[in-house]
Parts: structure tokens; sequence; C-alpha cells
């Protein structure tokens, strides 16, 4: 580290496998603190001994550059949360990605680190994933939520939150205060009975642009009480329901509701038994929606089921939604629409023949046959 001490202009240092004791962390910390354009840190599967973290923290207080701090599967302790509790609350630099993927965080170190992160004036995105956390965990990130308006990205993947945890998130989206855009909670130990809470949640939040709830075994219930919130949702862009148990039945429900879900771009529904009447129920609501334009379904269906899927997601994408009846565009925009027009003779014939009268502004381009 002395002689990465001569290289002012680094930017990013990883670290894997070390073992960090209080004497080494020495020169490790001095180079924290005084490199002038340091701005990511990353330490995996790191071991620190005695007072080596809380050294380390201390050191990264004073540093003013540092944007990233990526803190992976290093069996952090209680002690720990304290030390990087300070370091949010007190730091100079303007950090705003803590990623503490793997660490066995739990619910004791959650209750500590949620006072660091409410207080941090510049915190934007924060990764908990695999960290034992359960709903009791959960209780504290509604406060930091609630709290902090700041954090637009937070992942809790594959903890353990479960039907009661996932509930408290819910609660606490619903305040129209809350700048939470992304929100992972994919692997929770959830079932149907948690939907409820999400689809309040969905109706009344308008922050929230992602939402991942895969790998909890919502089933059709669910699925179908998150349709229907969808068709009263303004914001959310990507769902995320890989694995979840949904069939036909949720199938149809997202095939009822998507002509309703305008904000909706995105749907993931990969891993579930949707089979070719769920294929069908989504084509026949995609007829209808002129916002969606990624649907992932991998499902064995009929070669016209799926050319058809394809067929209107392209003419989503084309720009369908400006082709909607009651829609009047200034002339100086419909090069722009034109511009996103496939050279596909079925999307080509599809705009003419739903609004011949564009292709007035081209009475100058030759078309050939």
């Amino acid at each position: 580290f002395e002689a990465l001490n001569k290289n002012q202009r680094l930017q990013e240092i990883s670290m894997r496998h070390s073992s960090i004791c209080p004497r080494g962390v020495q020169s490790v910390g001095l180079f924290f603190k005084v490199h002038p354009c340091l701005q990511e840190v990353r330490l995996t599967d790191t071991q620190f001994s005695g007072t080596a973290f809380s050294q380390l923290c201390f050191n990264l207080k004073r540093n003013r550059t540092l944007e990233r701090l990526s803190l992976v599967n290093n069996e952090l302790q209680l002690h720990d949360m304290q030390s990087l509790k300070y370091l949010l609350c007190d730091t100079k630099a303007p950090l705003q990605e803590l990623h503490l993927c793997e660490n066995n965080v739990d619910d004791n170190g959650i209750s500590v680190l949620a006072e660091g992160l409410i207080k941090s004036p510049t915190i934007h995105i924060v990764d908990l994933r695999s960290n034992r956390i359960s709903d009791l965990g959960a209780a504290f990130i509604q406060c930091v939520l609630v709290s902090n308006p700041r954090i637009s990205d937070l992942s809790l993947a594959d903890n353990e939150l479960g039907n009661a945890g996932v509930a408290a998130l819910a609660r606490g989206l619903r305040h129209s205060y809350v700048g939470l855009k992304s929100l992972n909670l994919s692997g929770n130990e959830c079932d149907s009975s948690v939907a409820g809470s999400v689809g309040s949640m969905l109706r009344y939040n308008k922050s929230l642009v992602e939402l991942n709830l895969s790998f909890n075994e919502i089933g059709d219930e669910g699925a179908k009480c998150i349709a229907r919130a969808l068709g009263r949702n303004p914001s959310l862009r990507k769902l995320e329901l890989r694995k979840v148990g949904v069939t036909c039945d949720g199938a149809r429900a997202f095939g009822e509701y998507l002509p309703q879900m305008m904000s909706l771009r995105e749907l993931i529904l990969t891993r579930n038994k949707v089979l070719k009447d769920g294929g069908m129920a989504l084509l026949e609501g995609l007829r209808g929606n002129v916002t969606l334009e990624y649907l992932l379904l991998e499902e064995k269906m009929t070669e016209s089921i799926a050319r058809e899927i394809a067929h209107f997601i392209r003419l989503n994408k084309a720009g369908r939604k400006a082709f909607r009846h009651g829609n009047s565009l200034d002339s100086a925009l419909w090069p722009s629409i034109y511009g996103r027009f496939s050279c596909e003779s079925d999307i080509v014939y599809y705009f003419v023949r739903e609004k011949p009268e564009v292709l007035k502004p081209l009475d100058s381009v030759s078309v050939v046959a």
C-alpha cells in the first residue's frame, strides 16, 4: 500500500481472500484515508481480526472521495456493524452505494446499522442479500425507508423476511414521501397471503419502478391480487415473477388487466406453468396494451401464439402508444416516431392501416415496393 500511495490516479481497489490484522490495517487505512481519487473499495472474503475493521472504518471516515463500498462475505460481527454505522453517519465522502451481501448481518446487526442508514446524507443503493434478516429486521428497514427518502435501490433477496416482513415493508412503501425505486424481495419464503399487502402498496405507491418477487410461492391467488393492483399503479415499469407458482389462472388475471397497465414495460414470468391457455390469455391482454415492451415466458406454446405475442411486443416498441385513439401529436414529433419503425412489413402495415394520415408528412419520400 505504500507503493500504491504513489499512484495518485487510482480510483478502484479490490481485495479478495485477504486477512487483515490491527497491525496490517495501519497501512491499508492510511491509504484509504489520504488517497485523493479513490472512489470504490471492494473487500470480498476478507477476515478481520481484533479491531482491524473498526480501524478501517475510522480511516474511511476521513476519505473525501469514496462513492462505493462493497463488503461481501466478510463474516462481520455485531461490533463491526457499530463501526459501519459511525462511518455512515460521519463520513466526509459522498458515499452512495453500500453492498453487504452474505455477511450474516441478521436482525441484531440491522437494528444497529439502521441508524447509520437513516442519518446518511448521501446513500442511495443498499444491498443486503443473504443476511438471515427476518420480519424483526424488516421493521427496522421499514423505518429506514420512511426516514430516508434518498434511498432509491434496496436488495433484500435470499433472506428470511417471510410474509410478516414483506408486509411490514409494504406498509412503509405506502407513504408518499418514500423515494425507493427498485426493490428486490426474491427468495424470502413468502406465499400467497403476502400478495394482499403488496397489492395494496402498489395501488398507493408512486415511486417504485422495479419490483422482484421471484422464488416466492405466491401462486395464482397472489398473481391475481398483484395484477389487479397494477391496473391502478402509475409508476411500476418492471415486474419479475420467476418461479412463483403461477399457472394458467394467474396468467389469465394478467391478461385481463394488461390493457389497464399503462406504466408496465417489462414482465418476467419464467419457470412457471403458464402453458398454452395462459399464453393465449396474455396474448388477448397484449392486444389492448400499448406499453409492454418485454414479456418473457419461456413456455412451450403454439408457434402462432408465440409469433403473435412477439408481433405486439414489436409494435409497442415501435411506438404503438402514439396511435392510440384520441392521441393528437405535434407534426414535429412524427420524424422521431418514424425513426422507431422497423423495416419489417407487418409493423409498417399496422401503422399505415391504423392511421394512414400519418403518411402525409412523407409526401416527398418515395416508396419502393
